[in-house]
């Protein structure tokens, strides 16, 4: 991604953030700020500004905390993808983001061990991406001929 994440002045990406961001004086959980935007399938939460996703994480650091750095992730110091508390990210690399998942046990992918297919997840059928997830390799391979052959 950029070091800025749309071509906009940040007083006008801050009137698209404020009104999704829930701060609940009352309750307090890690002193999250609650993103009460769309949803991605992760979690994550995210704003379409001119045609162009962005995730709100994202958004926040850039508008908090300063540029994003490109190659870098942004992470969750509190381990909750729907935060966007500035002072809750971090820029990390995918292998420093992939260390401290594995670290602080957020992994869920480690525990399964076969595919929705029910392919085992194991020995030369198991391959781990650059996020950590475990993949099967015989549904990738799957996926490669359904979609060469338009099957």
């Amino acid at each position: 991604m950029d070091s800025k994440p749309i071509n906009l002045e940040k007083d006008l990406l801050k009137s698209y953030f404020w009104p999704r961001v829930y701060i609940h004086d009352n309750l307090i959980i890690n002193n999250c700020w609650f993103w009460h935007g769309t949803i991605d399938r992760d979690n994550y939460g995210q704003i379409i500004i001119k045609n162009k996703k962005i995730l709100a994480h994202r958004l926040s650091y850039y508008l908090f905390n300063g540029p994003l750095i490109s190659g870098l992730c942004i992470t969750h110091k509190c381990d909750n993808p729907g935060c966007v508390n500035p002072s809750h990210l971090e820029q990390k690399t995918s292998e420093e983001n992939t260390i401290d998942r594995e670290v602080r046990e957020r992994n869920y992918m480690r525990n399964i061990t076969s595919c929705k297919r029910g392919h085992k997840l194991e020995g030369s059928n198991l391959k781990i991406n650059n996020r950590g997830d475990r993949v099967c390799l015989k549904c990738e391979r799957i996926r490669y001929l359904n979609n060469k052959y338009s099957i």
